[in-house]
């Protein structure tokens, strides 16, 4: 069974409920919800304002009432600075927070800072132990170093989800559980990744004249030449999520992101669990869709979802190095500039066009 893992504020609680329904669907269930809680011991990925953020309060009330309806829940410490003199100066602290998250009966933490990962796996504690797609787990070595640490679920990094021999090389773990992204896309291999992270969870960063940072170096970059450097990012379309599963043993699929609109994440929510969305591919991608109003107008960056029925069959079969081979830096694989050259001249795309004034 497709698990779908969900970021949320947790402040809204009818999320929950309309959870179920898509769950009774039959199909793709969402089986998590992750966010971060307000705590003066680990900053998280705060995107500025850390309005995201719940109180104590607010998780104690969404996991008691997502517990009825058999889903679970995770917390983010997406923390870039627990240094080991960090985790031994605040141990008393730390151990205080895995407990009262135990105690309210969240089922895991999701941890971006290997000094965390080691101390946590230490403690007698059942909380489960996630390791952050912001550690780019991409290599086996990196796979068994974690497995050793105690984890029991890696979220693999942003830019494999088209390496399937890699994929295909995650069953040697058959103890660990996976986890990977589908609607979190990020000009593939930015070099700028890691400054992101750090400017989403530095709150000064964040506040001064380089707000703008995050979409100067991806935002902006992403719809030139578009559709191209769209169709060249790690997105995984709902109708995509079953071969994932299938053909990887991948059980887990992350929806973000967290500090989305309500209405958002619902939307985001009913597209993947029915494997089945005739709309804007565009419109999944949160870093492009921040009103739900939106939803409503013509877009200039249009992608007919359905129109890339069978795009992944080629970088299954030839298995192309993306990395090294793609027309961008001279190589000779240019597959994605094609499908973007036939998407452009499809009749939806032309009509979405003019009706735009593009």
């Amino acid at each position: 069974m497709v698990r779908y893992c969900v970021g949320t504020s947790f402040k809204n609680l009818s999320l929950i409920e309309e959870a179920d329904r898509y769950n009774q669907r039959g199909k793709g269930i969402i089986k998590e919800f992750y966010g971060s809680v307000e705590n003066q011991i680990f900053a998280s990925i705060s995107f500025g304002s850390g309005v995201e953020h719940a109180e104590w309060e607010d998780v104690v009330k969404f996991t008691k009432k997502a517990t009825k309806y058999d889903i679970d829940v995770y917390l983010n410490v997406n923390n870039l600075k627990a240094t080991p003199d960090f985790i031994e100066k605040n141990q008393t602290q730390i151990l205080n927070f895995l407990k009262k998250a135990e105690d309210i009966g969240v089922k895991g933490v999701i941890f971006a800072a290997v000094p965390l990962i080691e101390f946590t796996a230490k403690q007698k504690t059942s909380l489960k132990i996630a390791v952050s797609a912001i550690l780019q787990v991409d290599t086996l070595q990196k796979i068994k170093r974690y497995r050793d640490m105690g984890v029991h679920r890696i979220i693999l990094s942003l830019f494999k989800g088209r390496d399937f021999n890699f994929l295909e090389k995650l069953k040697m773990f058959p103890e660990l559980e996976w986890e990977i992204l589908c609607n979190e896309i990020c000009r593939f291999e930015c070099p700028f990744l890691p400054q992101h992270y750090l400017h989403r969870s530095n709150f000064d960063f964040a506040q001064d004249k380089t707000k703008n940072y995050y979409y100067k170096f991806c935002y902006k970059e992403l719809l030139e030449d578009f559709p191209v450097n769209i169709l060249k990012t790690r997105f995984i379309r709902p109708e995509d999520v079953p071969f994932y599963h299938e053909k990887f043993g991948i059980q887990y699929f992350k929806i973000v992101r967290r500090e989305s609109h309500p209405k958002l994440i619902s939307y985001f929510m009913d597209a993947y669990t029915s494997f089945d969305y005739d709309g804007n591919l565009m419109h999944l991608f949160p870093m492009f869709m921040k009103n739900p109003e939106k939803l409503k107008e013509p877009s200039r960056f249009y992608i007919r979802n359905k129109d890339l029925e069978g795009f992944l069959d080629y970088f299954y079969v030839n298995r192309p190095d993306c990395y090294n081979d793609c027309f961008t830096v001279g190589g000779s694989c240019d597959y994605c500039k094609k499908v973007a050259e036939r998407l452009s001249q499809s009749e939806k795309f032309v009509i979405t066009a003019k009706a735009v004034g593009a």
